[in-house]
């Protein structure tokens, strides 16, 4: 419960810079895949309306809730790898271009 309005403001702003720097985040994950060349992005998860908007303005076309058997047909058809996170072994992100198909 919050008494003073001043603490009202306080939570709104730590709720901003949380959901800004998510959005930051979901950025520049897009992004990299963006400057590895993907055109096309499959995921058997859904996709957010602000990724989703970032595709488009990129001219990235974003395919949502494609099940995994067919995401693997496609993978193998296009020479593609099916990715399953951005993470390396050192815990950065990352997106090989290779992965691409």
């Amino acid at each position: 419960m919050v008494d003073d309005p001043k603490n009202l403001e306080k939570i709104r702003q730590r709720y901003l810079n949380i959901n800004n720097r998510e959005l930051d985040i979901l950025k520049e994950r897009i992004q990299m895949m963006l400057n590895a060349g993907a055109n096309v992005i499959l995921t058997t998860m859904g996709i957010d309306d602000v990724a989703n908007k970032y595709l488009v303005e990129n001219k990235c076309l974003g395919l949502r809730r494609v099940p995994k058997a067919d995401l693997r047909k496609i993978a193998k058809c296009s020479g593609a790898t099916v990715v399953q996170t951005l993470s390396n072994l050192e815990g950065d992100e990352y997106f090989d271009p290779a992965w691409l198909g």
